[in-house]
C-alpha cells in the first residue's frame, strides 16, 4: 500500500492476496466529468466509489457517494467537475498485498475502499468493504441464527 500504508512486498505464504478478492476493472472517470454524471453512474452501477484518472489513466483522485451526496444536499451545484471535489490524497494497495494487511489498514483508517494500482499508478481493481463481506459469506454456512428486522414502533416525537 502507499500513502501511509505498508507495502505489498511482505511474506504472506498461505494467505490470500488482494488480487484474489478485489473487484477488477473499477469504474473510472476523468476530472472534467460533472458531479451529477458521476452520481448517475454510481446509481446505475450500484457502487459507492469511483476512481478519478488523468489522460494517461493514472490515479489522481477518488470520489465516494457519501461525499457527492453531501455536496448535493449542501446546495452546491451538481454541474461542478468532479476534479474540484475529489479526494486527491488516496491510499492505494498493490495486488500482491495480503488481504489481512489491507483489511487492517482499511479498518484502522476507516476507509471504505482501497484502489488497487499497478507500478505506474494505473487502477487495476478496487478493494471494498463489500469484497470482504462477500468473501466472508463464501467461507461457509451460517450458524442458523436469524437476523430480526427492526419493526418495533418508534415514537413520533420525543416526550417533553
Amino acid at each position: 500500500m502507499t500513502s501511509g500504508a505498508a507495502g505489498g512486498s511482505g511474506v504472506c505464504s498461505g494467505v490470500s492476496r488482494v488480487a484474489e478478492l478485489m473487484s477488477p476493472n473499477p469504474v473510472t472517470v476523468k476530472e472534467d466529468v460533472l458531479v451529477q454524471d458521476v452520481l448517475d453512474t454510481m446509481a446505475l452501477r450500484r457502487i459507492r466509489h469511483v476512481l478519478v484518472v488523468d489522460g494517461e489513466r493514472r490515479l489522481v483522485g477518488l470520489v465516494t457517494r457519501g461525499d457527492l451526496t453531501h455536496l448535493a444536499t449542501g446546495g452546491e451545484p451538481q454541474a461542478v467537475p468532479v476534479g474540484h471535489v475529489m479526494k486527491r490524497q488516496v491510499a492505494t494497495v498493490d495486488a500482491g498485498c495480503c488481504t489481512g494487511e489491507a483489511a487492517r489498514y482499511m479498518f484502522r483508517t476507516k476507509r471504505g475502499c482501497l484502489p488497487v494500482v499497478d507500478p505506474e499508478r494505473r487502477p487495476v481493481g478496487i478493494l471494498t468493504e463489500a469484497d470482504f463481506l462477500r468473501e466472508f459469506m463464501r467461507a461457509g454456512p451460517g450458524c442458523g441464527c436469524t437476523v430480526q428486522e427492526d419493526d418495533w414502533p418508534r415514537p413520533s416525537r420525543l416526550p417533553g
